[in-house]
């Protein structure tokens, strides 16, 4: 009482007292920027995991070219990660390496499959056309309603500016409405040629009578 009393709190404390309200002083600094670091490569790593599945996808679909500059950006900064990882280089420029090249690579994708999708969509539309001017809606309406189904959800992820998912979906449309077409004039073939074949018949009996 009626004096001055005061506790001093130092790094480093080797206790771990479980009613401790100074916890962030229980480890030393370099061990946290240990943690750190490992974060920041763990960052790095899945950043350029995600870029290499992209620049393969780049590649084998051969979608470079529709959007040079921003592929040439991401490879760049691509081959710089990789000289980093080889001389051991610093965590965060690593981290801006691969993260770079993962965004430019989505950046080339995008458009390339922004532009596809306008492009199939054109397709789409014309085979469904063909098909409502033979009433395949009616003829074969489980057939044509699956294929609409599948233009909807590409329609839904242009919307979404999900360009690659909208591609794949008007993709499969196409194949949808081109399959109902070919069964529903199939159809159409068939009974005109069986009703050919009926006014034959008749006209054969007729000329007998």
């Amino acid at each position: 009482p009626n004096k001055t009393a005061c506790l001093l709190f130092t790094q480093g404390c080797n206790f771990r007292c479980p009613f401790c309200h100074n916890k962030s002083l229980l480890e030393n600094e370099s061990s946290n920027e240990i943690v750190l670091e490992e974060e920041v490569l763990a960052n790095a790593t899945k950043a350029f995991d995600n870029a290499t599945l992209m620049k393969d996808k780049i590649e084998k679909l051969s979608l470079a070219g529709y959007n040079e500059s921003a592929f040439n950006e991401g490879n760049t900064a691509f081959e710089k990660y990789n000289s980093l990882v080889a001389e051991n280089g610093n965590a965060t420029e690593k981290l801006a390496s691969a993260v770079l090249a993962e965004k430019k690579f989505e950046e080339v994708l995008a458009t390339a499959f922004s532009k596809l999708s306008i492009e199939k969509k054109i397709e789409v539309s014309k085979v469904r056309e063909e098909a409502l001017k033979i009433k395949a809606q009616k003829a074969d309406k489980v057939g044509f309603d699956a294929a609409q189904l599948l233009y909807t959800t590409a329609e839904t992820s242009v919307a979404e500016k999900n360009y690659e998912k909208a591609y794949n979906y008007y993709v499969k449309a196409k194949d949808a409405f081109d399959d109902v077409y070919k069964n529903v004039s199939a159809k159409r073939t068939a009974a005109l040629e069986a009703i050919e074949r009926a006014k034959n018949k008749a006209a054969d009996v007729d000329t007998f009578a």
